[in-house]
């Protein structure tokens, strides 16, 4: 299996601190752009048991399936600009933990604008995102529809 910090540096590929929601009240600064999903639980994910990429052959995937799952790790329902120390405590949360952490139901709560300015909730667009990764139906699916029904799975959606 490849280094995880190889990995995060691939999903990281469409990542622009520009492309966030920003919560209501906005966070005080000093402030951070945050992934809710966490490039580091994203990797995590990849090398669940049973993983979605074989540890002997990742280098033979298709770079289209990395560049897939890129585009909806670093898509606007999962950036959100919280406080340094939000993010930095959460970063220490592990995935498994999200569905009942009273952190992240919190923060799942806050309320956002969506790109139609309708206001909705945090958990709102990461569960639309996660379900769209789930059923994601282009020319490279694998990694992206795995890791999607494997975070629908955990937060129970």
């Amino acid at each position: 299996m490849p280094d995880p910090a190889v990995l995060n540096a691939i999903l990281r590929t469409y990542y622009s601190k520009s492309n966030f929601n920003t919560l209501a009240p906005p966070a005080n600064p000093p402030i951070e752009v945050d992934h809710f999903f966490e490039v580091q639980h994203i990797v995590a994910l990849l090398k669940q048991n049973p993983p979605l990429i074989n540890p002997n052959s990742w280098y033979d995937v298709p770079i289209g399936q990395f560049v897939d799952l890129a585009t909806f790790v670093n898509d606007r329902r999962n950036l959100f600009q919280i406080t340094k120390a939000e993010n930095q405590a959460k970063k220490n949360i592990p995935l498994n933990q999200y569905p009942t952490n009273a952190t992240i139901r919190t923060y799942l709560a806050h309320n956002v604008r969506n790109q139609q300015g309708t206001p909705v909730t945090v958990q709102s667009l990461v569960q639309e995102m996660a379900r769209e990764m789930k059923d994601r139906n282009s020319a490279f699916p694998e990694l992206t529809r795995g890791v999607g029904m494997r975070l629908c799975t955990l937060m129970g959606w």
